[in-house]
């Protein structure tokens, strides 16, 4: 009677919850007075949550969900920091529990596979770790409905799909950028702009964008403060121009080492892994456009943040989910090896165990030990990876 308890997807959720456990006890504050020491973005969102429409900085003021959950989740009983902090794991281990479904259901891969790459977004830092260190902000439940988003995409459920951006916007602004994948996407699969997937996903991602304007009217009157608050701008009233310029100058020469190390060698196997989808399947791959795209959203988002990570981050199921793709090709015992010492490395990168000159190391020993166990197996012209756009 209980036996559908003992299917892959709940043994895989106990997982999860016992690995988020252990990073939670690993990075978060517990100390009654951890409300005292919040600071830069997580004051804005605390401010909020205390209060749901506090005239806090353009564009926090309009990052509602997150702060009005954690409001209500303290009327049970529980401190305001309990209660960001239930938020945060619930909302990243759910986001981690789709992107498994994503893989073993959508994608059909292996069991092992599938594990194996959940628990690597499990541990890629500015996923999880960043978060639970902290947990005051409106990422965690960013996170879960791009994987979500993600998810319709790819299943081809476009009123779903714009129903979650529409939710999703309401807790964070960038989850707008997948809009246009609707149309784009419609487009691939039928091959023509007249077709009726292509106009209605147009359609449906103006109306998004409406709600979206109305959404922010409502705010401000909510607010009760009519400037300081237009699109795109800074915080104190930034124009859009100023905006970007102090976020762009922040950090000078580390651009790249920023971006690479949001995911480390994981980049070069998601790069290899659209490779060979353009190869399977040419210009007509559903993933490639999505990578191109997401890729370039990220690079417009940045614009406007400082802190890199956390923008690319974005990309994560997207990342890892390619190279799943990729590396389920790989299926004998001693491959499956490889990938462990593969996946330990990404771990100790992401646990910060190796810095500076070591973690060039550890990424280089990951490339070649890439090569050199699965070397063979690449040059295979029959070589194929289980993209959802070969249904």
């Amino acid at each position: 009677m209980l036996d559908w308890l003992r299917h892959p997807r709940w043994l895989v959720g106990l997982v999860l919850i016992l690995v988020g456990g252990m990073n939670l006890i690993s990075c978060t504050d517990f100390a009654q007075d951890a409300e005292m020491r919040v600071s830069g973005d997580s004051y804005q969102y605390l401010r909020m949550s205390l209060r749901t429409f506090e005239a806090v900085p353009n564009p926090f003021a309009f990052r509602l969900l997150s702060p009005w959950l954690a409001q209500q989740i303290s009327r049970v009983g529980l401190s305001m920091s309990a209660s960001w902090i239930l938020l945060t794991f619930g909302a990243t281990t759910l986001a981690l529990h789709a992107f498994f479904l994503l893989l073993h259901d959508r994608f059909r891969l292996r069991l092992f596979t599938s594990v194996a790459f959940t628990l690597a977004l499990a541990f890629t830092h500015f996923y999880t770790l960043f978060n639970y260190r902290f947990f005051w902000l409106v990422d965690p439940l960013n996170n879960l409905f791009l994987v979500l988003a993600l998810a319709c995409l790819l299943a081809r459920r476009t009123g779903w799909f714009l129903a979650v951006v529409t939710l999703g916007f309401v807790n964070k602004e960038t989850v707008l950028l997948l809009l246009p994948l609707a149309p784009i996407l419609a487009w691939v699969r039928a091959g023509s702009l007249r077709d009726r997937g292509v106009w209605a996903g147009f359609l449906g991602g103006v109306g998004v964008v409406f709600l979206y304007f109305v959404f922010r009217l409502w705010v401000q009157s909510q607010l009760g403060v009519q400037s300081g608050y237009p699109l795109l701008s800074g915080v104190d009233g930034q124009s859009v121009l100023e905006n970007i310029r102090f976020a762009v100058n922040q950090r000078k020469g580390a651009e790249q080492a920023m971006v690479y190390q949001t995911f480390h060698f994981m980049w070069a196997f998601f790069a290899y892994g659209l490779y060979r989808l353009h190869r399977q399947s040419g210009s007509r791959s559903e993933l490639l456009w999505i990578g191109a795209w997401f890729f370039g959203a990220c690079a417009f988002g940045r614009l406007f943040a400082t802190d890199v990570e956390r923008v690319y981050v974005m990309m994560a199921p997207l990342v890892l989910g390619v190279a799943a793709l990729l590396f389920d090709n790989f299926q004998s015992e001693g491959q499956r090896w490889w990938l462990g010492v593969l996946l330990f490395l990404y771990l100790a990168l992401n646990m910060n165990w190796v810095i500076n000159e070591w973690s060039i190391l550890f990424n280089g020993t990951a490339l070649v030990l890439f090569v050199v166990a699965f070397g063979r197996d690449l040059e295979r012209e029959d070589l194929r990876l289980a993209a959802p756009d070969q249904d």
